[in-house]
């Protein structure tokens, strides 16, 4: 299944792997998901609040046509397209959360609230998704 037209094949990458699947390297002194620093090298930083996504559905994949700058609910709406499960963003509340900060609509104190959670927790969670 295609839903996106690739013309190019995926370019897999053969090195080290995360627990996920994704591909990992050492760069610049810092660890980066494969797919990440691709796009980082074609395109520059990754927006805050934003993910990199596999538009082949293939984890190890590091064609640059085939990884596209997006939000969890893009990378969801993807996963539907290509008939596989769909991840767990708002299926757990620490999720929930995640969904809440990167849409950007509310306010640190406002997600809090929302989830029953503290400030501190929210700010936390905020600096794991940080991009480098």
């Amino acid at each position: 299944m295609n839903p996106f037209n690739l013309t190019k094949p995926c370019d897999e990458w053969t090195g080290a792997l995360t627990s996920k699947g994704y591909g990992n390297v050492r760069y610049e002194g810092e660890n980066w998901l494969v797919h990440r620093l691709e796009w980082y090298k074609h395109n520059g930083p990754i927006p805050k609040g934003k993910i990199i996504r596999h538009l082949c559905n293939n984890k190890k994949c590091r064609e640059i046509e085939h990884l596209a700058c997006g939000t969890y609910m893009d990378n969801s709406a993807d996963q539907k397209l290509h008939g596989s499960p769909v991840g767990r963003i708002g299926n757990s509340p620490r999720e929930a959360r995640i969904a809440d900060l990167l849409e950007g609509k509310l306010t640190v104190p406002q997600i809090a609230a929302k989830h029953q959670t503290s400030r501190g927790a929210i700010h936390k969670l905020r600096k794991t998704l940080e991009p480098r």
